[in-house]
């Protein structure tokens, strides 16, 4: 109700403001606002492509990228008109009150139609102030329930979506690109509301920086089985990192956030599909296939892992065989738009299709487990330890660190080496952990480590370079990258966490000094239970290990 009451009233308003201005400016101003809106469509998909990548930024990025160059292009273009058209042209007031009015009433929707799809693409609850659009229902069994949802009074949304679309089609067809049809499809029912509709009610994370995704395959069965008892599937195998991650360290998906799309034209809007399951990794390096058929069913990965490949079962039935000459072009991954290869191979039987989505896993990472040459690193260098000593801190005494239940999460700060202990209601305890994994410390000191980093005994940093990135690698292969580090110096500890980006590179981490005197420790947050074989520099074992990750304790 509130939602209409406002649409309806901006739309009157801005209506009821047009018509008493004129019939020509009327016309002059629905003309900007169409025009705006063209451009803010053609610029949207690589400005937010741009924003995504920046810390932060990422849950505004795709309704930030809409409407900021909606209202940019809007005032540049009325600037425009009002320098190079400054007179007016009379008309009988009638007439300005009728087709000042109509016009009026075009720019009226046009404008609150971006707003809505611009206010529906960020990061919130799943309704757009009391409005719930199109989202899963049990109706739908789990799937988005195109045909049961709710609309506007007004469909501005929907309105400007198809008007877009339309223009983007003929006469506004891009010169670089795609018509919207092609790569957007059922955009207005993205924008309300399933792009926010993600696990706790649409308050998980609902996009991810594009270069944490990647697309490994796309299988086709001619036989396979879907839970709608429909025959036929392709099957996408994703490979996402932990960028894609929630604010609580693990991946949730629905299958409103997993879109395939076919080939379309420019007039016509192409077939789409939902995944009906999906296979996930396994804390034992299997995998296991599940169901989209609940609203309380969501893809995740294990804990603590740096990479998972996800596996997502689309009714191939929209599409048609591969050889038809329709397979999917491109995938929908949490609003994020990436191109298909053809499918891989000879298409596979329903049971080889089976055998593949509950098969073994076999970790994210190139290179080896272990390097039978390599020796073995001191288990004093690579051991389960949460804590901050030998720094101490209060809670009252952090500035640019967070913390939750008296665990440093996110942050970077210098601390007191050594002294007093804080009271025990204000002592930070440690460093935080999420359920199922643990912290883990590698020593990576100059000097006193049992490995060498540093080139001083080695070549291994030099030949691998400083951009490659440092790993525990577990016995399934899956690999753990650095959330951050402990840096113990003379007069001071310095702590960086950041477990989204963590620390990228060996060459992020700071540099020590040739006399040995700092010590310096990576911090990773593995799962629990994994068994540690290797520490690796890029594609090179530095170290094989036999290290058991336990559970952090509170």
């Amino acid at each position: 109700m509130i939602l209409n009451v406002l649409v309806i009233g901006f739309v009157g308003l801005i209506a009821y403001w047009w018509a008493n201005q004129g019939t020509f400016s009327a016309i002059i101003h629905c003309t900007c606002v169409i025009v705006a809106a063209a451009l803010s469509f053609a610029v949207w998909e690589p400005l937010a492509m741009r924003l995504l990548a920046i810390p932060g930024v990422e849950v505004w990025a795709w309704g930030l990228a809409l409407l900021a160059p909606f209202a940019i292009f809007l005032l540049v273009l009325r600037v425009a008109a009002d320098k190079l058209v400054p007179g007016n042209l009379n008309f009988p007031q009638v007439v300005n009150y009728v087709v000042g009015g109509a016009f009026g009433a075009v720019a009226a929707v046009i404008t609150v139609g971006m707003i809505v799809l611009g206010a529906g693409f960020t990061q919130s609850d799943v309704r757009l102030v009391d409005f719930r659009g199109t989202v899963r229902s049990t109706a739908a069994k789990g799937q988005p329930d195109y045909a049961g949802s709710a609309n506007l009074w007004i469909p501005v949304h929907t309105i400007t979506a198809e008007a877009m679309a339309t223009l983007s089609g003929g006469a506004f067809w891009p010169e670089f690109g795609k018509p919207i049809r092609e790569v957007r499809p059922k955009l207005a029912a993205a924008a309300v509301s399933l792009h926010r509709d993600s696990m706790q009610d649409g308050l998980a994370r609902t996009t991810a920086p594009p270069a944490a995704v990647s697309v490994e395959s796309l299988r086709y069965s001619p036989d396979f089985e879907n839970i709608d008892r429909s025959r036929g599937a392709y099957v996408l195998e994703l490979n996402v990192g932990s960028g894609a991650n929630d604010s609580g360290g693990i991946l949730t998906v629905s299958s409103s956030q997993v879109m395939l799309v076919g080939r379309g034209s420019g007039t016509k809007e192409p077939p789409i599909s939902h995944p009906l399951q999906f296979s996930q990794p396994n804390q034992s390096g299997s995998r296991s296939l599940f169901a989209f058929d609940d609203l309380l069913n969501y893809c995740s990965n294990v804990p603590g892992q740096q990479e998972s490949k996800l596996m997502f079962v689309f009714p191939a039935a929209p599409f048609g065989p591969p050889e038809a000459g329709s397979p999917p072009r491109f995938v929908l991954f949490k609003s994020n738009r990436y191109e298909l290869p053809p499918p891989a191979g000879q298409p596979l039987g329903g049971m080889e299709m089976l055998a593949a989505l509950r098969g073994a896993t076999t970790g994210a990472g190139a290179g080896p487990l272990v390097d039978p040459t390599a020796k073995t690193i001191r288990s004093s260098d690579l051991k389960n330890d949460a804590d901050i000593k030998p720094a101490v801190c209060s809670i009252n005494e952090l500035t640019t660190m967070e913390s939750v239940d008296q665990l440093l999460t996110e942050g970077y700060q210098e601390f007191v080496k050594g002294g007093a202990q804080a009271s025990k209601a204000n002592r930070i305890n440690g460093i935080f952990a999420r359920e199922g994994t643990g912290i883990v410390r590698l020593n990576i000191s100059r000097r006193s480590s049992s490995i060498d980093l540093w080139n001083d005994r080695t070549k291994t940093r030099e030949e691998a370079g400083e951009s490659a990135p440092l790993y525990l690698v577990d016995s399934f292969g899956n690999q753990y990258t650095p959330i951050g580090y402990l840096w113990v110096k003379p007069d001071g500890v310095e702590i960086r966490l950041d477990p989204k980006r963590g620390i990228p590179t060996i060459g992020d981490f700071p540099n020590l000094p040739t006399a040995g005197t700092h010590e310096l420790f990576a911090l990773f947050n593995p799962t629990a239970g994994a068994k540690i074989v290797s520490i690796r520099l890029g594609d090179k074992v530095v170290a094989n290990a036999d290290h058991t990750v336990s559970a952090a304790k509170d």
